[in-house]
């Protein structure tokens, strides 16, 4: 993400550059969408941050599935023959 973070900055301050030698709408397009990156990036780690947590709550006598992708509760067996048909 340092990398990414570091070629925004680069891209915005080279815009602002571009637009300083010479004025025109392209290199203010260019200031904006780049401005744009990286306030994306910015709220886009703050999301992940938040996302990577996991928590889980089970009852007595319950069993609990964390997974990070599907998981189907029919293939769960607790231990009894019974629950496995």
């Amino acid at each position: 993400m340092f990398v990414l973070k570091l070629l925004a900055f680069v891209a915005f301050f080279g815009s602002i550059a571009w637009f300083w030698a010479s004025p025109d709408y392209e290199p203010g397009i260019a200031i904006v969408s780049t401005l744009s990156g990286l306030i994306a990036i910015w709220f886009g780690e703050r999301q992940s941050a938040r996302k990577e947590a996991q928590s889980q709550v089970v009852g007595a006598g319950g069993v609990g599935v964390q997974a990070g992708r599907d998981a189907h509760v029919g293939s769960i067996s607790g231990g009894d023959s019974k629950d496995a048909e």
